[in-house]
């Protein structure tokens, strides 16, 4: 689960691979390839070409070439109870 999405450029893409970022395999299973990234906080900002968009189904999400995702934190181990 994603708190928020990026579209982005080529270029941005482009420059998370070579920062050590790996696309996840999910985006490049589809029919015409889309590289979606999980990134953390600090990266976006960086980007010039980056836009902000909803998280919700649309076409603009469902058709970008790449995207970056910022995960929800992770959930301590104080947080999770024991079933």
């Amino acid at each position: 689960m994603s708190r928020r999405a990026w579209i982005l450029s080529a270029q941005d893409a482009e420059t998370l691979a070579a920062a050590g970022y790996e696309p996840d395999p999910a985006g490049l299973a589809f029919e015409q390839p889309r590289k979606i990234f999980i990134v953390h906080p600090d990266e976006i900002p960086s980007f010039a070409g980056a836009r902000e968009i909803s998280l919700r189904s649309s076409e603009e999400l469902l058709l970008a070439p790449a995207i970056a995702l910022l995960p929800f934190a992770p959930r301590s181990a104080s947080s999770l109870r024991a079933r």
